[in-house]
């Protein structure tokens, strides 16, 4: 008489097992929503510096919306570092980068190593179309102490 080793579960268990594997898999998908749902605010921070005041707000957002600081004036009480034209407050520590856009006059990079190139001498350029991906308008860059006044 052949015996089937494998299934030595009880019988009791045979008839639960498909609602308790649907209850698991319920119970871990309402958890991974929950997590998706409730972490979309811990997404925007604050870099701890100054200028701006209330330190700059890491969100996505050009505009001071709330107490921290952004790149240009919103309707929060932040600061801002640009004014609404994009002119630079500080044009030392702040810079509004403007590239061509969708232009064949575009300067870019032609040759050039990725990794251990030097600029100097191992890159080089010209002005003709970049693809859509690296067809950058706008670059923002601003340098800051932080909020103890170190670099």
């Amino acid at each position: 008489m052949k015996t089937n080793q494998h299934n030595t579960r009880p019988s009791y268990f045979k008839k639960w097992q498909p609602g308790l594997t649907h209850s698991l898999k319920s119970l871990t998908t309402l958890f991974l929503f929950s997590i998706l749902l409730f972490s979309s605010k811990t997404f925007a921070q604050t870099a701890p510096v100054n200028p701006p005041s209330g330190g700059f707000a890491i969100d996505g957002n050009l505009k001071a919306n709330t107490t921290a600081g952004d790149w240009v004036a919103g309707s929060g009480s932040g600061g801002f570092v640009l004014t609404n034209l994009g002119v630079p407050l500080d044009p030392t520590k702040t810079y509004n980068l403007l590239d061509r856009y969708n232009s064949s006059l575009d300067l870019i990079f032609t040759v050039g190593s990725k990794v251990d190139g030097n600029p100097n001498s191992d890159w080089h350029w010209s002005a003709q179309m970049p693809p859509d991906k690296n067809d950058i308008n706008h670059g923002l860059v601003h340098i800051s102490k932080d909020i103890l006044g170190n670099d």
